[in-house]
């Protein structure tokens, strides 16, 4: 018998399922979501049979559930209401009680979806009810014991024996006990550290480092000696190690291997977890080939005896496969669905990294070109403003020289204040659309520059002192802010402070460097001004990126000095 079904399902596999489903020995049923009997196999149908004898329904597809086991509707919804969110739900010692006769399941049950609609659940039930009453008659037979213990004191050979009984009912609680706590300690364990992950999330570590927290933190819970995170390349077919964690020093210059190098790549693209275990085939098993990559030679006889049990799960980043989460273990092990699945979520805390550093880097280039079109924009409307400003100097210069030489004097002298001042807006409008040369060319001529153009645009008198025995080159980050902070910050003194000097102040530090912009103008009472008023909201955040130090020092009718300390 053994080898003609061995033979039947060699010959014909699809006969294997239905096969188990009538033969398994627990209960085992399909229910639509009105509560209906799609499909049950014998051992669920001899439950039915077994604990509602008041039942009003046969055991036959399309009978209503409540009807065939009446009183139990209450305890049932609940349980179903969660798996027809696309939830699996385990339950251990339900209690359902059907016409006055009291039973006791253990429960699985698991949504079954069609074109993404969960249409039905499938519940597995195994009758626990024996267990449970032997679970009270040993709690009675304790309480018995307890309750008899001073008459076994009479008798020593009785005493003896009821207190082998106690301390082994006591070393089978404490280990009960001590699972239980390991199991709640390592489900705190998972959520603390999805919660650190997040916090790294939600900060502004570069791309990089949340990468390698995130490998770190899920070698540690998933008890790996290697964890690995990998990225795809589809244009050069190629995958990229971007993190990892405890990888052996003969494998730290490896950066990557060929898409495709073994059929862990294949399900990977498919959206599949890879597991390997001591009950799997080796998926990653060492080849002989010559022609294979050296890179994935190398790591193949390196890991692979090293490491028997693999876990690797896909990485989806907008709907596409980013790459993969991969770890190693050094003893062979097998994984639980609960396994997979803590590997599976911290995939897509790793997947949300990348999304949320892709999507913050298009954001800063938005906000980048932004900026730069408002300057440019600004810069374009002033020389604009200058040219048409000095034409009309120099089309009344010939008769105002005639009545006046002085005045006309005057007037050139005008004149040639706008022209260097048109002259510095195009090199300034030449800087914001070329931003690189702002990191090519000295702070203090950017600064002279600026105050040439405020000379021409406004007639303000902008003066700027360099001062220190060292006017060493910056890091190009600490000069383009410092440009920028300054830029701004003339910016509002022409609108809005109505003053006649501007004095700009840069000084060399040994270990710093410090700019300080000044004028005479109207001030404001920084305590009542918001913060993102006159521009200070966008000067704070740009010396906060350089981690420089920004103080504003206004008094009303007295002026005002914003002065950026930023150490190199």
């Amino acid at each position: 018998m053994e080898k003609g079904l061995y033979e039947l399902f060699d010959q014909e596999p699809e006969k294997l399922l239905p096969y188990l489903f009538e033969q398994l020995p627990m209960g085992t049923a399909v229910i639509d979501r009105n509560f209906r009997l799609i499909r049950c196999n014998p051992t669920w149908a001899e439950f039915i049979e077994r604990y509602t004898p008041s039942t009003t329904g046969d055991v036959v597809p399309g009978v209503s559930l409540f009807d065939l086991e009446p009183g139990t509707e209450e305890v049932i919804k609940p349980l179903f209401a969660p798996v027809f969110a696309r939830q699996m739900v385990r339950r251990e010692g339900i209690r359902l009680e059907s016409g006055g006769i009291v039973s006791y399941w253990d429960v699985v049950l698991v949504p079954l979806e069609i074109n993404g609609e969960v249409v039905a659940a499938l519940g597995v039930s195994l009758d626990v009810t024996g267990q449970m009453q032997v679970t009270q008659q040993l709690q009675e037979t304790l309480a018995a014991l307890q309750e008899s213990e001073a008459n076994l004191r009479r008798n020593m050979a009785a005493q003896k024996q009821a207190q082998e009984t106690l301390a082994q009912i006591n070393v089978d609680l404490e280990q009960r006990v001590q699972e239980r706590t390991q199991e709640i300690e390592q489900r705190q364990a998972v959520a603390e550290s999805l919660r650190d992950i997040l916090r790294v999330l939600n900060s502004s570590r570069p791309l990089p480092e949340i990468l390698n927290y995130i490998v770190f933190q899920a070698s540690q819970l998933m008890e790996a000696a290697i964890c690995t995170l990998h990225h795809i390349d589809y244009r050069q077919a190629f995958v990229h190690i971007e993190a990892s964690y405890g990888l052996p020093e003969s494998l730290q210059d490896i950066t990557g291997f060929p898409l495709l190098s073994s059929h862990a790549d294949e399900r990977i693209l498919n959206r599949e977890p890879v597991v390997i275990s001591n009950e799997s085939p080796p998926v990653l098993a060492p080849t002989v080939d010559d022609n294979l990559d050296p890179r994935v030679r190398c790591w193949r006889a390196t890991l692979v005896a090293a490491y028997p049990a693999y876990l690797a799960v896909p990485l989806v980043v907008a709907n596409q496969v980013y790459g993969s989460l991969a770890f190693y273990f050094a003893t062979p092990r097998s994984f639980s669905q609960e396994t997979i699945d803590l590997a599976m979520a911290l995939g897509e805390q790793a997947a949300l990294a990348i999304d949320n550093a892709r999507l913050r880097m298009q954001a800063e280039e938005v906000a980048v070109a932004s900026e730069r079109t408002r300057l440019a924009r600004e810069l374009h409307d002033a020389v604009t403003q200058t040219l048409f400003s000095a034409s009309l100097i120099a089309d009344v210069l010939p008769r105002i020289w005639q009545r006046s030489p002085e005045m006309g004097q005057a007037k050139l002298l005008e004149l040639r204040e706008l022209t260097r001042g048109a002259l510095a807006e195009m090199r300034t409008l030449l800087l914001e659309l070329r931003p690189a040369t702002l990191a090519e060319s000295r702070l203090d001529e950017l600064l002279q520059q600026l105050a040439v153009v405020v000379i021409g645009r406004s007639r303000l008198q902008v003066t700027v002192t360099v001062e220190g025995e060292e006017q060493r080159p910056l890091p190009p980050d600490i000069q383009v802010a410092l440009y920028r902070i300054a830029q701004e910050a003339l910016n509002n003194v022409v609108k809005h402070a109505g003053a006649r000097q501007v004095v700009v102040t840069l000084r060399f530090l040994p270990d710093c460097v410090v700019l300080s912009i000044t004028d005479d103008g109207r001030g404001f009472d920084p305590t009542v001004t918001s913060v993102s008023s006159l521009g200070l909201g966008i000067m704070r955040e740009r010396a906060a990126r350089i981690g420089a130090a920004l103080s504003v020092e206004s008094v009303i009718g007295a002026g005002t000095t914003i002065q950026v300390e930023a150490c190199e």
